[in-house]
């Protein structure tokens, strides 16, 4: 399955995805696109994930945990 979006159009909603490792570190990345809040459920708590939020945190993103 693919999604083709045309730009100038917002975008909202919610997707439900289960806590994959393998998932987590291109939402994270996908996160900085979007200018608002991002609430991500069911991350793994393992070490990529501490090391992406350092990234993330190092270009000024705020990370709650």
């Amino acid at each position: 399955m693919s999604y083709i979006i045309n730009g100038g159009n917002s975008l909202s909603g919610e997707i439900k995805l289960q806590g994959c490792k393998n998932a987590v570190l291109p939402i994270l990345i996908g996160s900085i696109l979007n200018r608002g809040e991002n609430i991500i459920h069911n991350v793994p708590l393992i070490e990529d994930v501490f090391t992406m939020r350092e990234i993330l945190i190092s270009l000024g993103c705020e990370v709650k945990m």
